[in-house]
């Protein structure tokens, strides 16, 4: 079984959740922010389509762990008019230090995961999620976005032939 962790959401991490859930070997999702379809239905719907790029079907039934607060900041502060995002703390709502503590956060589920024995993580938010999940044994799946350009617009066509 294998932990899926990614801080944001992308296509790459819904292909592989899905992937993953079809045959059977999604233990876990662990992300900063994930809402409902039950909330995304609740909401009006201006709001509902911001909410739905948050919402992972492709995890139904499965644990997704969370920890929204800097991700939620830095969501928030991205509307707010540039002086008053001036007055937050840079470190709260930086990209990459949210990648960090997302990091941090998914290598301290991994000794109480002990039905899983692999995660799937993105470059840039799995250094320390690698290195504890190696010292119990398990395997490891290093997202890479970028590659050769003709092979990637092969793989969209292909992709969105399969999913319209």
């Amino acid at each position: 079984m294998i932990l899926v962790s990614q801080p944001t959401s992308n296509q790459n991490t819904r292909a592989a959740l899905r992937s993953l859930a079809m045959v059977g070997l999604l233990g876990g999702f662990s992300t900063t922010v994930a809402f409902s379809e039950t909330v995304c239905r609740l909401v009006p719907e201006w709001l509902a389509a911001s909410l739905k790029r948050r919402s992972f079907p492709e995890a139904n039934n499965i644990p997704i762990y969370q920890h929204p607060l800097r991700e939620l900041t830095r969501a928030v502060a991205s509307r707010l008019p540039r002086y008053v995002t001036r007055l937050l703390p840079s470190s709260l709502a930086n990209a990459s230090n949210i990648y960090r503590t997302h990091d941090t956060f998914t290598a301290s589920l991994i000794p109480d995961l002990r039905a899983l024995n692999g995660v799937y993580a993105c470059a840039g938010g799995a250094e320390h999620t690698f290195a504890v999940a190696r010292s119990y044994g398990w395997k490891t799946v290093l997202e890479q976005p970028i590659f050769y350009v003709p092979s990637l617009v092969e793989s969209l066509y292909r992709e969105a032939a399969a999913n319209p």
